[in-house]
């Protein structure tokens, strides 16, 4: 009788998991039973709706509306209930704000919850019970649509589900901030960070310092392009109102009192030198910062504060705090006369000064502070909360003093940095954080007292746009890593499965393409370099960071559905063109990897004397490429012993340096060959083009076949900005190692460097 019992208790559990399977609801649930039944939607089926808000009618026709377009059935409203085929809401006063109740049988849907935030959220976990055609922005005329009986119990496990774009450095539309708080109202993210400024762009329209927007918003950057945009109030409020109907609460930052080069071009009288000063177009934080012995600096955030609270009625407004440079005013005998006045003795006493101050502005208004993890260097008020986005430690130290802390780690869940191999992906500011790294990051972590684990109220994935220069990049870092945060924060931990989660992306992919938004797919992994070469044969290994099938094509040809599939490691022994991608369950393809793959001979060595020391010709001034400098009167040419370190140059000098010489090797053999400058010769043929690219963390990378000996170069580096990156902050070197050499790549060595 118990080996019976025990046999059919396994058969339900094996049955549940196979239901659960059926269902690709995200965020996952906190409960969710099987019911033995399906109800149909069709032309007969009603919404009762009676002795409800205009919120609540407004959810309702959202959803009616979505159907209608999509599907042809228009669903009823009505206040009078049926004996079948409805949809019904129950209010119950007890149940918590974001939570509801979903049954779904035969019969009806029963819709239980609070009030509107519950409703909302559980006509989201409705739409994704259904087929997802409904997402379709054209009409699909379908007779009816079958949903799952099931009954869900859910509710978040953390009150704060944040996701961050930053506005200052890339400028996105009104119109793309809105389709974002769209995907991420689906997902049940509650929080949106506006970042308004920094030290690249004011984009808030203050109506009584109108310089912030005409001055602050306009930056030329360093390839002479004008980067500009602000957003007016009614636009800002526009947004708050859009988000609000999605129960998503728009928090603004306005950066103080660093990351402030933008509102100090304008108004240079609030900085400490009080001299005029450009929008920086170079990333990264600055010198320049807020004057806190100037009453005017807090008179001007007495005003700005007044109309940002105006328009936003978040609890909360974003103060920033972070990477505070403090040369200016330990410097300052101003600074220095306020130091001794109020008893402090060091500049981190002044930050937490300069922080209060605006908590207490900010107080005026009914509203409290967050700031990112630096403002504990202060002494700040116990109702602030922490915003921690330098690792963990912040956060836990903020805890445990009993602030609220939002955990924000840049080494789990930024999502600005790389989610698959970096010398591959399009370029980003740095660091990996895979899809998989932020679906199972636990955002409390374990040094929180046990009697403060419950301040830690959530956790916000930073999309910041250094290096998400358009839409569709923005977009490719954002999806589907937010999506992964939405469940991560939601769900609770022992329903969590990431395998699981991935399964259920598909329906997210399909969702993504109807609404036109771009999403990473994982790219095919293996050589990192744009060319592989090769004397007798090569062997080459792909992989991706989602398992996803691979299919690769040698005829020139963008691989399909019906190419060849990789399912091991492919050897070549002649001269091909490999074009492989990723695919997804849809049948969507990855972007194209394209890997010329050349068999070639060992090229033959100089066999001239030389002498130690290489040729430097340099010109001064701004260059578009390599090309464009005159050959006479503005250069000047040296032999040197090594390439000049870095620390010599300036960004704000720009020139342009080509090296020319001899590098020797110690053996015949293929290798890899990097560089982060503009343009790289060996034996007269161009081996790296980084002309008009982004240079950064030794991402080019390429092949050469190398006799013993010495070998030809010619290195041309442009010393200008792209892209906010300055060339001066790569190494003007490049790299030689044997491809079958896993060590750190080593830069050419001065001893191995003639003339």
């Amino acid at each position: 009788m118990i080996k019976k019992y025990c046999f059919m208790m396994i058969m339900l559990v094996n049955s549940f998991n196979l239901f659960a399977q059926n269902f690709n609801i995200i965020p996952y649930p906190k409960s969710i039973e099987p019911v033995d039944a399906s109800f149909e939607i069709n032309k007969k089926t009603s919404f009762v709706m009676s002795k409800v808000d205009d919120n609540t009618k407004q959810i309702i026709k959202g959803f009616v509306n979505k159907i209608a377009k999509s599907t042809g059935i228009h669903i009823e409203v009505t206040p009078n209930k049926p004996k079948a085929n409805y949809i019904v809401i129950d209010f119950n006063p007890i149940m918590g704000e974001e939570e509801y109740r979903l049954k779904v049988d035969a019969e009806r849907i029963t819709i239980e919850s609070k009030g509107n935030h519950g409703l909302f959220y559980a006509m989201q976990t409705l739409q994704q019970l259904l087929p997802v055609s409904i997402e379709s922005p054209i009409l699909e005329n379908v007779s009816n649509l079958k949903v799952p009986g099931v009954s869900i119990v859910d509710e978040p496990n953390f009150s704060y589900r944040g996701i961050m774009i930053d506005a200052c450095r890339n400028f996105k539309s009104i119109d793309f901030i809105k389709r974002q708080l769209d995907i991420l109202a689906m997902y049940k993210i509650n929080r949106f960070h506006w970042h308004l400024t920094d030290d690249q762009g004011w984009r808030a329209e203050i109506k009584k310092y109108p310089l912030l927007t005409t001055v602050g918003g306009v930056r030329k950057n360093g390839d002479g392009i004008t980067s500009s945009g602000f957003y007016t109030q009614d636009e800002m409020r526009e947004v708050v109102r859009y988000a609000a109907e999605r129960f998503i609460t728009v928090v603004p930052e306005i950066e103080l009192p660093g990351h402030a080069t933008a509102a100090l071009a304008a108004y240079p009288e609030l900085s400490v030198l009080k001299k005029p000063i450009d929008v920086s177009y170079v990333w990264g934080n600055h010198i320049e910062v807020f004057d806190p012995s100037n009453e005017k600096t807090f008179e001007f955030f007495t005003d700005v504060f007044k109309e940002i609270c105006d328009i936003f009625p978040s609890e909360y407004i974003h103060i920033g705090g972070d990477e505070v440079n403090k040369t200016r005013w330990i410097n300052s005998e101003n600074c220095k006369r306020l130091m001794s006045e109020k008893g402090m003795n060091t500049p981190l006493e002044l930050h937490g000064y300069f922080v209060k101050r605006v908590e207490s502005i900010l107080s005026q208004f009914g509203r409290k502070v967050i700031g990112w993890d630096e403002i504990l260097e202060g002494d700040v008020n116990q109702t602030t909360t922490v915003m921690s986005w330098r690792g963990e430690k912040g956060g836990i130290e903020a805890a445990n003093l009993g602030h609220e802390v939002i955990m924000a780690p840049s080494n789990y869940i930024y999502l600005d940095r790389y989610q698959g191999d970096p010398t591959i992906e399009p370029m980003a500011l740095h660091g990996y954080n895979t899809l998989q790294r932020v679906y199972e990051y636990n955002p409390i972590p374990k040094d929180v007292a046990e009697d403060k684990k419950h301040l830690i109220i959530g956790a916000q994935g930073n999309m910041w746009t250094e290096y998400a220069f358009t839409d569709e990049i923005t977009e490719y870092r954002l999806y589907p890593r937010a999506i992964a945060l939405a469940e991560n924060l939601w769900t609770t931990p022992k329903n969590k499965s990431f395998d699981d989660f991935v399964r259920r992306l598909d329906r997210v992919h399909q969702v993504l393409d109807y609404r036109g938004v771009n999403y990473h797919i994982p790219l095919p992994e293996g050589p990192q370099h744009k060319k592989v070469v090769f004397v007798d044969d090569v062997t080459l290994t792909f992989t991706n960071t989602r398992k996803l099938k691979m299919l690769f094509t040698l005829d020139g040809t963008d691989p399909s559905a019906k190419s060849m599939v990789y399912k091991e490691p492919l050897k070549f022994s002649e001269t091909k063109t490999l074009k492989i991608a990723s695919m997804l369950p849809t049948g969507k393809m990855s972007p194209v990897r394209t890997i010329p793959i050349e068999k070639t001979k060992y090229a033959l060595p100089f066999e001239g004397p030389v002498t130690p020391g290489i040729q430097m010709e340099k010109a001064l001034g701004f260059f578009r490429d390599s090309t464009s400098y005159p050959k006479t009167g503005y250069t000047s040419k040296k032999i040197i012993p090594e390439f000049t370190p870095r620390k010599e140059f300036n960004w704000r000098m720009p020139s342009l340096e080509i090296y020319e010489g001899y590098f020797a090797v110690e053996e015949d053999g293929v290798y890899s060959v990097i560089c982060d400058q503009e343009l790289l010769y060996i034996n007269g043929q161009l081996v790296i083009d980084n002309n008009g690219v982004i240079r950064r963390a030794l991402r080019n990378r390429s092949q050469v076949a190398l006799a013993k000996g010495l070998h030809k170069f010619k290195l041309c580096m442009n010393n200008n900005v792209i892209g906010g990156f300055p060339a001066v902050w790569s190494e003007n070197t490049f790299y030689v190692n044997k491809v079958d050499d896993k060590g750190k790549p080593t830069a050419i060595a001065s001893d191995k460097l003639f003339h």
